[in-house]
């Protein structure tokens, strides 16, 4: 059975339910214009959760429909600042699809799900495989400094330290 509450912050306005559709409220404006409500229609962020965009007479704000859906219908007694989809699917925002989670455990669920883009899977990484080998192998001459290294492959000396250390791109030998 489809249950709707409020979406706190715009009681009246607007409700959410445990099924994860967000609708808008029969009102009337402060113009005095009648408006229908209705179930909104979502979009997908770059990140690909869905979100709607909410405004009532004083402000206006996208949010995140499963965070919507989290706050209305799943407790939070440990105050976890984070919503995982246990599924792994980020448009399956069922209430019963949600739980609260750290930061960390958000990443342990992503991890052991396949689901972190690492490598040159990672839409911000700078280096590839071949240059990370290549990185490994320089550094093992032990005639290269981090430094040099890092400025060859426009990157910083951290990021440098963290392959040849294998913090990163442990897969690549």
């Amino acid at each position: 059975m489809e249950i709707w509450k409020d979406v706190v912050g715009y009681e009246g306005f607007f409700k959410v339910s445990n099924h994860g559709r967000v609708k808008s409220i029969d009102r009337v404006s402060m113009s005095g214009k009648k408006i229908a409500g209705r179930v909104l229609k979502t979009r997908i962020n770059k990140d690909c959760y869905e979100y709607v965009s909410l405004n009532n007479d004083s402000k206006c704000a996208t949010k995140s429909v499963h965070r919507l859906v989290a706050i209305a219908f799943v407790p939070n007694h440990e105050n976890k600042p984070q919503v995982n989809h246990i599924d792994c699917c980020k448009t399956n925002n069922t209430a019963s699809n949600l739980e609260w989670v750290t930061g960390k455990e958000n990443i342990h669920h992503a991890s052991i799900n396949g689901l972190m883009r690492c490598g040159e899977k990672c839409t911000i990484s700078k280096l590839n495989k071949l240059q990370v080998r290549e990185i490994k192998e320089l550094y093992a001459t032990g005639k290269v400094t981090l430094e040099k290294i890092a400025s060859k492959y426009h990157v910083s000396n951290s990021s440098i330290w963290n392959v040849v250390n294998n913090k990163t791109w442990r897969e690549v030998s």
